[in-house]
């Protein structure tokens, strides 16, 4: 490391990452009714020569909350002479962030650690570190990706259909179904934590098939049921499901097969609990394209939170069409909605409407709504987690017997979040 870069961040870089940044999440992430001024911190900066290690505590230091790693020579250093994670974990750290160049290629190896050990990351490229200086949106970015992943909560849906009776789970994987050789990431989402409007997830593997969530739907319901009722006083009284991706050739099997799966499921949790339930599938898997016409006659994509619900929808099912996102560049693609099972028939669909694009404004790190409802959304990233970590991982070792086929069991054990504290967190955000 060069001694410019040392005194670079000793100086603008490691004040605006850890003055900035790092102790304002500390103070969001406090115990409500609680409020620290700054001498109540301690802070703990070394210099090495690979990189800068920023430790913070609320003081007395005794579970030191954040850990930074400024990382310039990452080869001899992150992965070296010990292991971070190991310490870290000993050390009873809740938190990983590393700075890097964008060139340097840890983001894999760094989740799959997260992952082994149990520890949240969070990574930063020296990029976008840089923008803080210019861009206050980078830097509020950044304080709102990590409270997230502390369990905080950066801001409040006003919505009057958004409650805490409602569970919403998203299933979405980042795979195309259809046989084939080889697991598929499944990830899902809920939110399963103790505010009904922040959402958790996590992923699955399961084999490559046609029928994509079939085989998934029970084990990860009951997982997330689990972990609702350690959060939450009272059960859901609805439950409404999203499964994007679906074709219309497995409409037929949802409101067969996967509505009986899910009550079955609710039955074994407690017998007597009957709450509502919806199955929504969702596409943008179609052909059909809005635009809106100007009073000049000419045509600009769909403003955010239109939505279309006749003439051009199905005759049978109650469907509609939702513009939630601002297009920032090219044509908009409106997200298909179609109602495929519901416990009540005469559900309002403009109740259904109004909850999908509320969901789509809670994503919690950008102050915009986002293409998809926030289940879907996290969803997704989490199928992307899932693929990664066995990407790097491999699938090899949990092939067994003679036909070569993959123990899903000890895969999902190892690789999975389902058996860590972290699960019920978003340690994706």
């Amino acid at each position: 490391m060069s001694s410019y870069y040392a005194r670079s961040i000793q100086s603008q870089l490691f004040q605006a990452l850890v003055l900035q940044t790092l102790i304002p999440v500390v103070l969001m992430y406090v115990p409500a009714g609680v409020s620290y001024s700054l001498p109540m911190f301690n802070i703990e900066a070394g210099l090495s020569t690979s990189f800068v290690i920023v430790t913070i505590a609320i003081y007395p230091a005794v579970d030191p909350i954040l850990t930074m790693f400024i990382v310039e020579n990452y080869r001899k250093t992150i992965f070296g002479q010990g292991n971070l994670f190991e310490k870290a974990r000993s050390s009873k750290r809740q938190l990983l962030m590393f700075v890097f160049r964008r060139s340097v290629p840890l983001h894999a190896q760094i989740k799959s650690l997260e992952q082994k050990f149990d520890i949240l990351t969070q990574e930063i490229t020296l990029e976008t570190a840089e923008k803080i200086f210019r861009q206050p949106q980078t830097l509020q970015n950044i304080v709102n990706k990590t409270n997230m992943k502390l369990g905080g909560l950066n801001y409040r849906i006003d919505s009057t259909v958004l409650n805490p009776n409602i569970l919403f789970i998203g299933f979405e994987t980042s795979s195309k179904g259809g046989a084939g050789d080889g697991p598929v990431s499944i990830g899902f989402a809920a939110n399963m934590m103790q505010n009904h409007q922040q959402f958790a997830g996590g992923y699955i593997y399961a084999p490559q098939a046609r029928d994509t969530y079939g085989s998934v739907v029970g084990p990860v319901l009951k997982q997330i049921l689990g972990v609702v009722r350690r959060n939450r006083k009272d059960p859901p009284q609805e439950i409404i499901m999203y499964f994007n991706g679906v074709t219309e050739g497995q409409y037929g099997l949802i409101n067969e097969v996967y509505s009986e799966e899910i009550k079955k499921t609710i039955m074994a949790i407690k017998a007597d609990w009957r709450p509502r339930l919806m199955i929504i599938a969702t596409s943008k898997a179609h052909n059909e394209r809005f635009y809106q016409l100007e009073k000049n006659k000419a045509v600009s994509n769909l403003a955010p939170g239109t939505v279309i619900d006749h003439t051009v929808v199905s005759p049978v099912f109650s469907e509609f069409y939702l513009a939630s996102a601002v297009a920032r560049q090219g044509t908009a693609k409106a997200t298909k909605y179609t109602i495929i099972f519901a416990t009540n028939p005469e559900a309002n669909l403009a109740r259904i409407e109004t909850i999908t694009n509320d969901l789509c404004f809670d994503h919690q790190i950008v102050f915009q709504p986002v293409s998809l409802p926030v289940p879907l959304f996290i969803a997704g990233r989490c199928s992307q987690r899932g693929a990664a970590v066995l990407g790097y991982n491999g699938v090899f070792s949990f092939r067994r017997g003679e036909n070569g086929n993959v123990d899903y069991d000890a895969m999902n054990e190892q690789y999975g979040y389902s058996q860590k504290n972290l699960f019920g967190k978003r340690f994706n955000a």
